[in-house]
């Protein structure tokens, strides 16, 4: 015969007492099947009990209804004669952590619920789900969520980022390969940057922007790291100089693509301002804006 602690996917040290259901939720009365419990300072086990009191639980919803967990713990005499705690309550590491009012399985789906919609997008979703949350409940829990590892990316992109629009600005630092931000840093100053390269070595391109900070900083920080301009200032300076070549563009070649431009303007150089200007550079920059 399959427990219902089993059914409910609950450890097997947990006694299930009573099922209520109601019209909204369905409520599991639980106690724990054990004689003992250690000290969680000392580690010293004790079956001297002292008190008893239930702790309600939110769990993940069953059959379309909102679960609660009942638990009665028990709180012991600490029998250890050198421990500085008398009486500590039993520990449900299988189930919840200390003073937390949800069970760990339940407080998953709330936490990537709130990385990926918010606080309020999120409490609303989880409503109808069956997981009632307030927004500042799920804004609480992604700020103790701990910070993933993550290892120092091989590319990697720098440029700014507002604080305060014209008062304030930041470093973000992105790995190129995954698009994911890696971190963000309090200002753009060189030395910041230079600060945070030397912490993690291993970087094999930096792709930033033309600022003057940034270039002496990864110089400073990564001198082994190969330097490129981003794509958006690489692009944008094209655009200048296709409107400026379009500027000296002969009549008639408005509709023209900026690599044809290109090659007509150098073609309608003099042999002799050619040689001095580099017109072989100008049609040269035909073929790029093709590439492109």
């Amino acid at each position: 015969m399959i427990k219902p602690t089993l059914l409910f996917g609950l450890p097997a040290h947990v006694r299930l007492e009573q099922i209520e259901i109601t019209p909204s939720a369905v409520i599991l009365s639980l106690a724990l099947a054990t004689s003992e419990a250690a000290c969680p300072l000392c580690q010293h086990a004790s079956h001297r009990v002292h008190s008893r009191y239930t702790r309600t639980l939110q769990d993940l919803p069953c059959v379309g209804k909102a679960l609660r967990l009942l638990v009665v713990v028990r709180r012991f005499f600490c029998t250890n004669q050198g421990c500085a705690r008398k009486i500590f309550a039993e520990r449900l590491p299988e189930l919840t952590s200390i003073y937390a009012r949800r069970t760990t399985r339940c407080q998953e789906p709330l936490t990537e619920l709130g990385f990926a919609l918010g606080g309020k997008a999120a409490a609303e979703r989880l409503a109808q789900l069956g997981l009632p949350s307030s927004r500042m409940s799920i804004l609480r829990m992604l700020r103790h969520t701990p910070e993933a590892a993550m290892p120092t990316p091989r590319m990697l992109g720098v440029d700014e980022f507002a604080l305060r629009r014209g008062k304030k600005y930041g470093t973000i630092l992105v790995n190129l390969e995954t698009g994911l931000p890696v971190d963000l840093l309090p200002d753009r100053h060189a030395a910041t940057l230079e600060t945070w390269l030397k912490q993690h070595p291993g970087v094999l391109l930096i792709s930033r922007d033309r600022a003057g900070e940034f270039a002496r900083g990864a110089t400073a920080g990564a001198p082994e790291a190969l330097q490129t301009a981003d794509r958006f200032h690489v692009l944008g300076n094209l655009a200048e100089v296709v409107e400026k070549v379009r500027g000296l563009a002969p009549p008639g070649a408005e509709n023209d693509s900026p690599g044809d431009l290109a090659d007509k303007l150098a073609l309608s150089f003099t042999p002799a301002f050619a040689a001095n200007s580099g017109a072989t550079q100008t049609a040269g920059a035909g073929q790029a804006c093709r590439a492109l």
